[in-house]
């Protein structure tokens, strides 16, 4: 029996694998994102993952970093607060 070939990807960052999931946790993944593919929701998980990794080690700096006086009033701009009906 011959093995078919493996399709190229026109990425070549790409990886080709095979996982087996829980089908009703990709179901309520599917729902709860709104996203129609298993895959589309294993790239989404995968990004969460590594921007709440990314997210934490930059709360490490907090405090950390030091700012001249003026900083603030130069390079960041006010936020613009939404009036919300309570």
């Amino acid at each position: 029996m011959k093995k078919k070939p493996a399709k190229k990807s026109n990425n070549e960052d790409t990886v080709r694998t095979n996982i087996v999931m829980e089908e009703p946790l990709v179901y309520a993944a599917q729902k709860a994102t709104g996203i129609k593919t298993k895959t589309g929701v294993v790239h989404f998980a995968l990004r969460e993952v590594v921007r709440r990794h990314q997210m934490k080690e930059l709360l490490k700096l907090r405090g950390k970093v030091k700012f001249w006086d003026g900083y603030i009033e130069e390079h960041v701009k006010p936020r613009k607060h939404s009036k919300r009906s309570v």
